[in-house]
């Protein structure tokens, strides 16, 4: 089943988090963690290299194009 989670998963996560918390931010290593944390149920800042990946080809395919607005 796709997009299946368990409140268990999440749970275990949230725990790991909160005994780092001499950390300033957590890297979502894995395609599916976000499914599990996000901004709104993590204590600390979430960096989601999926996202950061995403952002940077955009960010080189459309360099040096103007961008207007619609």
């Amino acid at each position: 089943m796709n997009n299946v989670t368990q409140e268990s998963s999440r749970s275990y996560f949230q725990d790991l988090i909160l005994k780092h918390k001499n950390l300033d931010a957590v890297v979502i290593g894995c395609t599916e963690f976000p499914l599990l944390l996000n901004q709104k149920n993590s204590a600390l800042q979430m960096i989601d290299p999926v996202y950061l990946q995403t952002r940077a080809a955009v960010d080189y395919a459309l360099e040096g194009e103007e961008i207007k607005a619609s």
